[in-house]
């Protein structure tokens, strides 16, 4: 029993000792999967609809760049979905802060939910082949344009797009037809 005791307090010693030095480290969380600058971010998180079709390029973006995986990472939850009828049932069921789906899927969402005050923000990704393409879409195109090695970047965006919109910023997608 005191054994139990003396060990306990060690433990906690021990704890206590190194607390200072994993704040001091903040990259040390990488070893853990999830970086602590990450844990406790100051970003706004929502709920995001990747609305994949099995074989678009979406979805190979999704694969190759880990998006939704990214996306989880940093607080975000989100569903992948494949089929329209799916889709419905999700924006649906749950408040929905923003979908993202390829443009011509995009642009026919957006058609269905005009009018829909509490519709969620549609976003459209082109994927693109190379090393470097415009992640940093305005707010009047809606449109993201991304290699797979950009993953971090389209990310970074999202959050940027779904931040503003929860800050009561009116985003308007409803003119965005997409690239070209």
């Amino acid at each position: 029993m005191q054994a139990r005791f003396l060990l306990g307090a060690l433990m906690s010693a021990i704890g206590l000792a190194l607390a200072p030095a994993l704040q001091a480290c903040p990259a040390c969380g990488d070893k853990f999967g999830v970086p602590f600058e990450r844990i406790h971010s100051g970003h706004s998180t929502g709920q995001i609809i990747l609305f994949a079709r099995p074989d678009s390029g979406l979805r190979s973006f999704n694969r190759e760049a880990g998006l939704s995986r990214r996306l989880e990472r940093s607080g975000h939850t989100v569903h992948v979905i494949d089929n329209d009828r799916d889709l419905d049932g999700a924006i649906h069921a749950s408040r929905t802060d923003l979908v993202l789906a390829e443009p011509a899927d995009a642009t026919a969402l957006r058609s269905r939910l005009s009018g829909d005050m509490a519709a969620p923000l549609v976003l459209s990704l082109v994927a693109v082949a190379g090393a470097a393409a415009d992640t940093n879409a305005g707010a009047a195109s809606c449109v993201l344009q991304a290699s797979a090695s950009q993953g971090m970047d389209v990310v970074q965006s999202i959050e940027r797009f779904i931040s503003n919109r929860q800050a009561g910023q009116a985003i308007d997608c409803t003119a965005t037809r997409g690239p070209g």
